[in-house]
């Protein structure tokens, strides 16, 4: 088991129904002030006003210039960078400091703005990397960024891959949380399911009958022990273990029983050193809906036995509402304040007789003095997704345990779902024909008949396009691992996928009745269909696959992004496996948008569908069912341009962390207008011969965030790169374009996102490769 957790909270940002800042928010707490109150900003607020957790307005005109939940996350990531010490100058460099945002909605609002009057400049904040690129620019910050999610639990899945990255030298600052706005595509969707209440919410009474949504934005600043201290920071918590599990159980319902639940409270407190009779604070997750507060009961009963009675117990939905992806960053940042000063605050709604579960020692009264070392932090999402914090008081000593080796991140098996290539051999053969023209064209969706073979039809017929692209992947990618129990293989397996636009079909669906028919209207098997983390979910159900279970998603590089999260993790011995890939579907809206917007330069206009998905391993796991590898994950980078119009910079800051590949594989359309950066990926500063540049944009149809895994695929299963079909001219002695028949054993893929990111994983081949 990797050491203890080293990392620390040192700022805070909140902004939520009890105020505009976390001093506001926690005075509310301490007061038993509640904030539900109309939702006037919903888009279809209701005669009167449907009730929930709505923030204050910002001051002044601060709303206007920007979306609202960028608007309010400006807003509190300033307040965490003041808290934090960094008001001025910060000791690290920009390149060091990173971001994790969890969300469920995220942009949301502006595809509900863009369906009500059709005009596609509405749909520029809607991926989440606009929101994410708009704060790192704000706020310098050049390192890795992401968004996840886990649905309901995403903001303190956030904390675990900041922790993760932290841990794992990659960053020295991040700031993690979560955020979601008032929406109505929430607000209706879970009022299709039934889980929002007329009344106040009362967490584990009796009469509890349901949740009312709310809104907030909460980040922290995480560095290491040793980094905060040395720079003479105050330090809010300690984070000192983490866990995380699927339920494997259902998409919208959980465990009745708890198990993924307590799987990830029993692994944080391990990880944290910590018995259950230590914890002096509990923040439930606490829905008030009748399942999930019954099974989150069953849990805590699983875990804590006979201390749970002695176990303080908070609700801080019956303050907030329930705040989606920004919930457990939120109640976490709030449970930091009650471990600092003491407190066991009420939950509020609730009396001592209406308490159905007699065990849990709830305080239905005011806040009361409670002296405690740590807190524990819980948050359960669709899907059956389970995240868990523990926070200390106590501040680790120096780290002087030597950092363990890295371990080598082995891939074990590919799988690859394309127009007119399904299966890695039939990827392999098309890619010896010379103009394989028909991967190149749109092509539309993938018909589900060419699927078959691969996915339980009966099981998944109600299931979206990307799922199912997804699931064929795995299938295919388990098939080239030769794993032979599949089963037993997901029960400690992790998965992390990426995808840049998600669900865009039932999305859309789902949404257009909305607007057009009011809330009322809306269709609860497209909402479930169309959350963020659907493909993960699915997947665990699926294959029974227990493990974290997260996407990161809104980028056209996400794909790298979980591949780099993943590798990282099995790196470093927090995992041991991962399901790890991307998957697009073929949407009719998004190929109208992209053409309207016309980002030609970086992105082609020739999109599709089409899903990779990669097994991941250590030695020990590999080793243990006597596998072997098709290659090695040696490196993975990310850079952010200064300038969007300008990314050769970018680009050989890129090359540079790679290790001056001499193979590259371009995932970008090549335009005449990116000279600049394709010059830049001859920076190699040596003179033994000119890196040979390859690309994928021709041989396959845009499939934004898959571009990069195809380009991977390719060189994996085929030990050659795939011919050159960019437009752009390769001037120079220092580049050659590859005529498709170069044999490589360690290569470079490389692909941009619209919004300044530029990333890349290095990887070798390793001996099994279909050449024909």
């Amino acid at each position: 088991m990797p050491p203890t957790p080293n990392v620390v909270i040192t700022g805070t940002g909140l902004i939520s129904a009890l105020g505009l800042s976390s001093a506001a928010c926690w005075e509310a707490v301490r007061q038993g002030r509640g904030g539900i109150r109309p939702l006037t900003a919903q888009e279809q607020p209701g005669s009167p006003p449907a009730m929930g957790g709505q923030a204050p307005d910002l001051p002044g005109a601060s709303t206007m210039a920007a979306p609202r939940e960028v608007a309010y996350l400006r807003q509190a990531l300033h307040e965490a960078l003041e808290h934090a010490g960094f008001a001025a100058a910060r000791p690290y460099m920009p390149e060091r400091c990173g971001i994790v945002l969890g969300t469920t909605l995220g942009g949301m609002r502006s595809a509900g703005e863009f369906l009500r009057t059709d005009v596609p400049a509405c749909m520029r904040w809607f991926l989440t990397a606009a929101a994410l690129q708009d704060l790192a620019r704000r706020y310098d910050i050049a390192g890795f960024t992401t968004t996840v999610s886990s649905a309901c639990s995403s903001g303190l899945a956030s904390v675990g891959l900041a922790m993760s990255l932290l841990e794992g030298g990659e960053l020295d600052l991040v700031v993690a949380g979560g955020y979601d706005p008032i929406c109505e595509y929430a607000g209706a969707g879970f009022g299709s399911l039934r889980l929002v209440s007329e009344r106040l919410p009362a967490p584990f009474s009796r009469r509890r009958d349901g949740m009312k949504l709310g809104e907030s934005y909460a980040l922290m600043i995480l560095e290491r022990a040793d980094d905060a201290r040395a720079r003479g920071a105050s330090v809010v918590a300690r984070v000192a273990g983490y866990g995380e599990t699927s339920d494997a159980h259902h998409l919208t319902q959980p465990h009745p029983e708890g198990d993924g639940v307590a799987r990830a409270m029993r692994a944080a407190l391990d990880q944290a050193g910590v018995e259950p009779a230590g914890i002096g604070l509990i923040s439930a997750h606490a829905t008030a809906t009748p399942g999930n507060d019954a099974a989150e009961a069953a849990a805590l009963r699983r875990v804590f036995g006979a201390n749970l009675a002695e176990t303080p117990v908070v609700a801080f939905k019956s303050y907030l509402g329930h705040t989606l992806g920004g919930a457990g960053a939120a109640e976490l940042i709030l449970a930091g304040r009650a471990l600092a000063e003491g407190i066991h605050p009420a939950t509020l709604n609730v009396e001592a007789s209406d308490l159905e579960f007699r065990e849990l020692a709830i305080n239905v009264g005011p806040a009361r003095p409670r002296p405690m070392n740590s807190a524990l932090g819980l948050s359960l999402g669709f899907g059956g997704a389970n995240s868990c914090v523990v926070l200390s008081s106590e501040q680790p000593p120096p780290r002087t345990d030597a950092r363990a080796p890295d371990r080598e991140v082995l891939i074990t098996g590919v799988g690859v779902v394309l127009p007119g290539a399904i299966g890695g051999r039939a990827l392999a053969a098309r890619l010896g024909v010379d103009g394989a023209a028909s991967l190149s064209e749109r092509s539309g969706p993938i018909a589900d008949e060419a699927l078959l073979s691969l996915i339980d039809a009966r099981r998944t017929r109600r299931m979206n396009p990307y799922v199912k692209l997804l699931l064929a992947a795995t299938a295919l990618a388990a098939e080239d691992a030769q794993i032979a129990d599949l089963s037993a293989f997901a029960d400690s397996c992790g998965a992390l996928l990426g995808t840049t636009h998600i669900s865009p079909v039932y999305t859309e669906q789902y949404y257009r009745q909305v607007v057009r028919e009011g809330m009322a209207a809306a269709n609860p098997m497209l909402f479930a269909e169309g959350v963020p983390n659907v493909g993960t979910a699915q997947i665990s159900l699926m294959l029974g696959l227990r493990g974290p279970a997260l996407t990161v998603f809104g980028s056209r590089t996400a794909g790298l992004e979980a591949l780099r999260l993943a590798a990282l993790r099995i790196r470093r011995g927090q995992w041991e496996r991962a399901i790890v890939g991307a998957a697009e579907e073929s949407s009719a809206l998004v190929n109208r948008l992209y053409e309207q917007c016309r980002p030609a330069d970086r992105c082609g206009l020739a999109t599709g569908a089409g899903a990779v998905i990669m097994v991941l391993e250590s030695p020990q796991s590999m080793a243990q069912r006597a596998a072997s590898p098709r290659g090695r994950v040696e490196r993975i980078a990310a850079a952010r341009e200064a300038d969007a119009g300008e990314p050769s910079r970018a680009t050989a800051r890129l090359i540079e962390a790679l290790g001056h590949p001499r193979h590259v594989v371009s995932c970008d359309h090549l335009g005449p207008s990116d000279a600049a950066h394709v010059r830049a990926l001859s920076t190699t500063g040596r003179g033994d011969g000119p890196v040979i540049v390859s690309s994928v944009y021709g041989h396959a149809a845009e499939t934004f965030s898959v571009m990069p895994l195809v380009g991977a695929a390719a060189g994996l299963l085929t030990g050659r790169l795939p011919r050159y079909t960019g437009e752009c001219p390769l001037e120079g002695d220092r580049l050659a374009a590859a005529a498709g028949d170069e044999a490589t054993a360690s290569f470079a893929v490389v692909a941009r996102d619209p919004f300044g990111v530029i990333g890349g994983a290095r990887l070798s081949v390793l001996g099994r490769v279909d050449r024909l």
